[in-house]
């Protein structure tokens, strides 16, 4: 695999107030296939719209990425719980593309969610570029409670796995369904279903409260020093 990357300057760190970052991002114009963008997951980068990028910071390396393997998986006592509330919900998979509904759903779930982080002005054509935008294999799973749309995962298709890119849901269903973690739950099933042995969930800070519900997946991985170890 050879690519040409690039770092960006440094700016805000949307983790920690105050600290600086840095990234590192391969070059735009750099057309990627699925074994080229498979194996830049298995080293730790991640997908926005057109952009895929890695935290290289100087001075911090708490971003640490991780995944779930699909055959060593098994739901805890939390999780079948959650599973058994939303026995409910129906998914259907759907080719990547804007929806009026989706993007709906987006900006209550940012407003509710991440009133203060930027992402609650976007609009159609933030939404579109961020999320909908791709030149990698991406499929949407639509989540649906009586007929009505309760939440949406963008999801890549890998060689090896699958990455949850981004999943947004319904604020007001999100405490009493725990859509985020059942979003997981089937992705982690649908993978296994499609021989698919990881699912990428991005990157995990240790001590941060938005992020532990990771850690909580008994057969996580982490990466560190350029290995997948067991969290």
């Amino acid at each position: 695999m050879k690519v040409s990357l690039h770092l960006s300057s440094p700016h805000d760190c949307g983790y920690f107030r105050d600290r600086q970052a840095s990234t590192l991002f391969l070059d735009p114009k750099e057309k990627v296939n699925l074994p080229t963008y498979s194996q830049l997951l298995n080293i730790g980068f991640r997908r926005s719209g057109k952009l895929i990028y890695r935290p290289h910071c100087q001075k911090c390396n708490q971003c640490i990425p991780l995944r779930i393997s699909t055959t060593k998986f098994t739901p805890n006592r939390s999780h079948k719980r959650i599973l058994n509330k939303n026995k409910a919900v129906q998914y259907q998979l759907l080719n990547c593309g804007f929806s009026e509904k989706h993007f709906e759903l987006y900006k209550r779930y940012l407003q509710a969610r991440h009133p203060d982080g930027g992402m609650e002005k976007h609009t159609k054509l933030d939404y579109f570029e961020s999320m909908i935008a791709t030149e990698v294999r991406t499929m949407i799973i639509e989540f649906s409670l009586n007929r009505q749309l309760v939440a949406v995962s963008i999801t890549d298709v890998l060689n090896n796995g699958l990455s949850a890119v981004y999943t947004f849901f319904d604020p007001q269903l999100s405490k009493k369904l725990s859509l985020g973690v059942f979003a997981i739950i089937k992705q982690i099933e649908l993978a296994k279903s499609m021989n698919r042995g990881w699912l990428y969930l991005g990157y995990w800070i240790h001590n941060s409260q938005k992020m532990a519900y990771k850690s909580r997946f008994n057969a996580a991985q982490i990466l560190k020093n350029g290995k997948w170890t067991d969290l």
